[in-house]
């Protein structure tokens, strides 16, 4: 239960959900109801057109669900600065980095 309120009380205060906290809360409860009873992964609208693939358990992933971006202004700075040209390179350099990772 103080878990819960934990999270709840992140939620609240997140400022992704200033004007919008009773709607978060409900998302919140509305995932963490239909996750359970789905036991696939589920495609998620998220910002700007883009979608992601979420299943219960992918705790860092499932805030986005809730909050938008978890990690509020690193992500808004990334979204206002970065070019539509940009995201091209991004991925490139992604590619490149698995490519040639010690793990992978």
């Amino acid at each position: 239960m103080k878990k819960l309120l934990i999270v709840l009380k992140y939620i609240i205060n997140h400022p992704s959900n200033y004007n919008h906290k009773l709607s978060s809360i409900i998302a919140f409860f509305k995932w963490q109801f239909s996750s359970r009873l789905k036991k696939t992964k589920t495609l998620i609208d998220w910002v700007d057109n883009t979608k992601f693939l979420a299943a219960n358990g992918d705790t860092g992933l499932t805030g986005n669900i809730y909050c938008g971006f978890m990690e509020y202004e690193e992500m808004s700075f990334l979204l206002h600065f970065i070019k539509k040209t940009d995201i091209c390179l991004i991925l490139v350099q992604m590619l490149v980095l698995i490519q040639y990772s010690p793990v992978g």
